[in-house]
């Protein structure tokens, strides 16, 4: 193979995986902008009931919130409190909610969802990114023991 026919491949494949990396690139860009929903409250026209329990059981939040179709339970819920989460998983766990936190050793915030089919709170296999949103939907974060702690 002479040194011209090898300059050739490689600039060759040079060039393919810098297009490929463009056309990912734009994808996963194009994907983001799909996905993402901004919040227009001239046209949330549905909405969550949100309940919190802390360590005790006690309800400590107890709210509605409105939301625009397409958003995540973690959009809204970022919009409306100040949140720490952590990625893990399943997803985003929820550690603190305000000024209601866990600490995702000894304790976490279990996640519950119930739509409006549903007879009651199912334990979500999903973190609240991975959640979208539907009118009349009650969520639930219930202070959840670890072990034996």
């Amino acid at each position: 193979m002479s040194k011209k026919y090898l300059k050739r491949i490689m600039i060759d494949v040079i060039v393919a995986f810098v297009g490929i990396a463009i056309i990912t690139g734009l994808l996963l860009y194009a994907k983001s902008k799909n996905n993402s929903t901004e919040y227009d409250e001239n046209k949330a026209q549905s909405s969550i009931v949100f309940h919190l329990y802390d360590e005790s059981g006690e309800e400590k939040i107890n709210d509605t919130l409105n939301f625009t179709d397409g958003e995540s339970i973690y959009d809204i819920l970022k919009r409306n409190y100040l949140l720490v989460c952590q990625e893990n998983a399943i997803g985003k766990a929820v550690l603190a909610v305000d000024e209601y936190e866990t600490d995702f050793v000894h304790s976490y915030f279990a996640f519950y969802v119930k739509k409006e089919t549903d007879d009651e709170m199912k334990y979500s296999n999903y973190g609240v990114e991975g959640v979208k949103a539907e009118d009349k939907m009650e969520i639930e974060f219930r202070w959840t023991k670890i072990g034996n702690n």
